[in-house]
């Protein structure tokens, strides 16, 4: 009796087992299913669609790792960073041994310029993987971000080194080249990465910068124009073409530009202070000094901008203010010769002319090629009756001067002085 007893406990369990098993089962595999058909439009990036495969999936099965992680790579591809780094959170604590999660939340977290953060993964990435090309890489660009150059350098060279093939690592490194003035195999480098990848955008706009530096503004605007039929969505792309219009003095199209850039990212401080010059160039300072001021406001950290928002309330003879502005770019930088520049011209339009005179003292000693300083030291001490010296400082302007109206407006200041 108590063995049939026995037994029929034990079939009891055996068939609660096998209903339980069955439901797991039935769960899985549909999950399963859905998951694959979310990659299918992930790879078609049908993102829309994929997210609602990916919760169907995580609904059947709400402990499956890479749901989660499928899932937040649509997120990061649609640019909800948010979103994105809560399914990485919970892709990684559900599997703490996901290499990819870790990159992929570094990813995120670079998006959101949280580099140190973004390090910290990558480091956690390349720990549980060291042979992943894409996660060193990734480190690179974020030591970039964060002004580690040498070690941007290093990880990038690494990633080459892994994988020759690989488009983005390429692409970094020209970023690390351009910083350090080594035009040349910045652009190397970015023409490899658009071999590599003819239909990536960011290549051709970075390349387009690089020849922005070396002052080649035709190819300039050619790659960023390249960029943006690939993407016309690429703020960055807008706002690199945008300058090389302004230096290329085609500043309507500077502003159209930048106009462009701000409508895709309106808390970019860079493109309001770039709309700013070329609304400076076009003598409409009051919509530069609208711009700047809507720069400060997003980034009071940005030294040039309180120089150019300085320069643009002298042009519109608010002498008073101009000061104000360069002597808050010399607090954020005392080495900046230019704002020294900048504030000195101001004291002489206040007619504070020692005050003037001890900025373009500065502003040599900080840079001894300025040839604007010994301009405006020169047209100062013209002004004071000091014609020798003022003589010397307009022949050591019109030695260093390589912009033609500069110098053309030394030559005519020693025209005046040749009377004495």
């Amino acid at each position: 009796m108590n063995k049939f007893v026995n037994g029929c406990k034990f079939l009891a369990l055996t068939m609660i087992i096998i209903a339980v098993l069955a439901g797991i089962v039935g769960c899985i595999l549909p999950a399963i299913k859905i998951n694959n058909e979310g990659m299918d439009h992930f790879h078609k990036q049908e993102y829309e669609q994929a997210i609602t495969d990916f919760s169907q999936a995580i609904k059947l099965q709400s402990n499956n790792a890479l749901f989660y992680y499928n899932r937040g790579s649509c997120y990061y591809q649609m640019g909800q960073n948010e979103k994105a780094l809560a399914d990485f959170n919970k892709a990684i604590e559900l599997n703490p041994k996901s290499d990819k999660a870790y990159n992929n939340r570094g990813l995120v977290y670079s998006d959101m310029k949280q580099y140190n953060r973004a390090v910290t993964d990558f480091n956690s990435s390349i720990k549980l993987n060291s042979t992943e090309a894409l996660a060193f890489s990734n480190r690179g660009l974020a030591n970039y971000y964060l002004g580690q150059y040498d070690d941007a350098l290093s990880d990038c060279n690494k990633a080459i080194q892994m994988n020759p093939n690989l488009d983005k690592a390429y692409n970094n490194r020209g970023l690390v080249y351009d910083h350090n003035k080594q035009y040349g195999l910045a652009i190397a480098d970015f023409t490899k990465a658009t071999e590599l990848d003819a239909t990536s955008p960011m290549p051709y706009s970075n390349r387009g910068l690089t020849y922005y530096h070396l002052g080649q503004y035709d190819n300039a605007i050619s790659d960023c124009s390249k960029a943006l039929h690939l993407n016309p969505e690429l703020e960055t792309a807008y706002n690199n073409r945008g300058i090389a219009y302004n230096d290329n003095k085609q500043y309507d199209l500077a502003v159209a530009d930048f106009n462009e850039a701000i409508t895709r990212n309106s808390s970019d401080a860079i493109a309001y202070s770039n709309r700013g010059l070329a609304y400076s160039y076009l003598g409409q300072y009051d919509k530069a000094i609208s711009d700047y001021s809507r720069a400060i406001n997003l980034d009071p950290t940005l030294v040039n901008i309180y120089n150019n928002r300085g320069w643009s309330y002298g042009d519109n003879k608010q002498y008073d203010l101009a000061v104000s502005d360069f002597t808050k770019a010399i607090e954020i930088n005392a080495n900046d010769a230019l704002a020294y520049d900048g504030r000195g011209l101001a004291y002489c339009y206040l007619a504070q002319l020692d005050k003037a005179k001890a900025d373009f003292d500065k502003a040599i000693e900080l840079n001894s090629t300025d040839a604007a300083a010994y301009y405006y030291r020169g047209m100062l001490e013209y002004r004071l009756g000091s014609y020798d010296i003022a003589k010397q400082d307009c022949h050591q302007a019109l030695n260093l001067s390589t912009n033609t109206q500069l110098t053309g407006n030394i030559n005519k200041l020693l025209d005046a002085l040749n009377k004495y």
